[in-house]
């Protein structure tokens, strides 16, 4: 009996060792799970598991193995906080989060104080705009995405356009895109509404629209459920234009909440959705080497823009940290490395950092598609 004890008591001083290991680079995700952004976390989740198995494969970052410690933020900022304080506690080596625009501007005093990189998995570019030291961009955001939405448009002959979007951060930075972005293409944002996230019925806001007669319609909402019932409510009252949604919402749930709209619904969506790429596409490699990682992560699950949004980070960060060896678990080391990046390339597109600017222009991986009978293909 006192050997079995014993035995015992080394095995369970053994098993803290099983898992991330003191020379495993740790990546902390702070992503909702449940909650109102709990179909746009999973997608997240999926594709950062599927980063790292494709980052491993080639070697992990700094030569190390790569792992990843998960925070559920309930889908809000208050939790979103105790993640980032629970994961810099345990002394994550980079940080992804947080799911949506509020909740990423949550944890930005705790991140400065952890002086752990964040890439900002988030739409409004006042995550990173201005320059913060410790945060970089992680994802296509409006100014990436709007513009292409509108050659799109305007390749159409569709010219006046109408948006709809909410009172928050994030609307208000879809808003402020949207206008000079429009104003340089040479078209005309006829009209505005906006709606609380919290709202439930848009018929209001919609009817306005209805009056003015646009030729599309903006519905960039940042989470599923808002953005459907106005993608809905559009359909019910008759309006036939196209209906523009982000990247955020290009998923199968989004197109099944949005009942009849879908087939009328244009989205700002992602390569890697595709069955295959163009073998000359200079992201073709990555995609497909992706798309494998993606289908040993989870087989049946649906590769979409959300799911490159975390991936992207990490192969950035094994770029970055090439030649850093075991100084990349060094959190000013590894900042310092991010800003020499310079047109590497990832899924999205290809990424290049400065001191001065920890941004990058995302097109090359983005493109305008359709969703019909479970597919997705480039938008006619």
């Amino acid at each position: 009996m006192r050997w079995s004890r014993l035995k015992l008591a080394a095995l369970l001083l053994v098993l803290p060792l099983v898992g991330a290991r003191a020379a495993d680079f740790k990546v902390g995700t702070i992503l909702p799970l449940t909650g109102p952004g709990a179909d746009i976390g999973r997608f997240l989740v999926q594709g950062a598991k599927a980063g790292i198995v494709m980052a491993n494969a080639r070697g992990g970052i700094g030569g190390m193995n790569v792992v990843m410690v998960s925070c559920d933020t309930q889908s809000n900022e208050q939790q979103a906080v105790l993640c980032a304080r629970r994961l810099a506690s345990e002394k994550v080596n980079l940080l992804l989060g947080a799911g949506t625009t509020p909740q990423t501007l949550a944890i930005l005093p705790t991140v400065e104080a952890a002086q752990i990189p964040l890439f900002a998995i988030a739409g409004g570019t006042v995550n990173f705009r201005p320059l913060k030291k410790w945060v970089f961009k992680a994802l296509a955001t409006n100014d990436d995405q709007i513009p292409l939405a509108l050659e799109y448009l305007k390749a159409k002959g569709l010219t006046k356009i109408a948006s709809i979007r909410d009172n928050g951060p994030f609307g208000k930075d879809v808003s402020d895109t949207l206008k000079p972005a429009a104003e340089k293409a040479g078209m005309q944002i006829i009209g505005e509404e906006v709606y609380a996230p919290t709202d439930t019925d848009m018929s209001a806001q919609v009817t306005r629209v209805r009056a003015l007669k646009p030729d599309a319609i903006f519905d960039m909402s940042s989470n599923p459920p808002p953005g459907a019932m106005v993608a809905k409510k559009i359909v019910q009252l008759g309006i036939t234009a196209p209906i523009v949604v982000g990247q955020n919402l290009q998923t199968k749930v989004f197109a099944d909440l949005s009942g009849d709209a879908a087939d009328q619904i244009v989205y700002i969506g992602s390569k890697v959705s595709l069955a295959s790429v163009a073998e000359n596409d200079a992201l073709a490699q990555n995609i497909k080497d992706f798309r494998a990682a993606f289908k040993k992560v989870d087989p049946d699950a649906e590769v979409v823009a959300l799911s490159t949004t975390c991936a992207d980070p990490i192969l950035v960060t094994q770029a970055a940290a090439k030649s850093l060896g075991a100084k990349a678990l060094d959190g000013n080391a590894l900042r310092n490395a991010l800003e020499t990046v310079k047109n590497v390339p990832a899924l999205q597109g290809f990424w290049t950092f400065t001191s001065t600017s920890h941004e990058s222009v995302m097109k090359d991986g983005t493109t305008l598609l359709s969703y019909a009978k479970g597919n997705w293909a480039v938008a006619k």
